[in-house]
């Protein structure tokens, strides 16, 4: 099992407090390609959307819920084009996955499909 893994800084709005290491999957569905501004719009049953974005200034992720940023982590720019293609690959092979360990600050990307816990 592949996982490409990147940390984050730093997150904003921890909607909830758990016990250490909690792991969320999260299996994202489809994806629209914005190539004018390096977007890539990610979709999951779990929020509104997710963009990861490979061209501003900060390249992050950002999760969306209800409308506005619920989450959001910065990405390396030597690992964000490489993060986009394989999430486009592996959404269209119907096989992806995001995990996000809310208690750590963490993500993963899984390019296979979401363990059922």
């Amino acid at each position: 099992m592949k996982l490409l893994k990147f940390v984050t800084l730093m997150m904003l709005l921890l909607p909830a407090v758990t016990s250490a290491g909690t792991w969320v999957n999260h299996p994202l569905t489809k994806y629209e390609l914005n190539e004018e501004y390096g977007h890539l719009k990610i979709y999951t049953p779990s929020y509104d959307y997710i963009v990861l974005d490979c061209m501003s200034f900060s390249n992050e992720l950002r999760i969306y819920s209800q409308g506005s940023i619920e989450r959001r982590a910065r990405v390396s720019i030597y690992e964000c084009e490489e993060i986009q293609e394989r999430i486009k690959e592996s959404i269209d092979r119907n096989e992806a996955c995001l995990k996000i360990d809310i208690d750590e600050n963490q993500f993963e990307f899984q390019d296979s499909k979401c363990e059922k816990k």
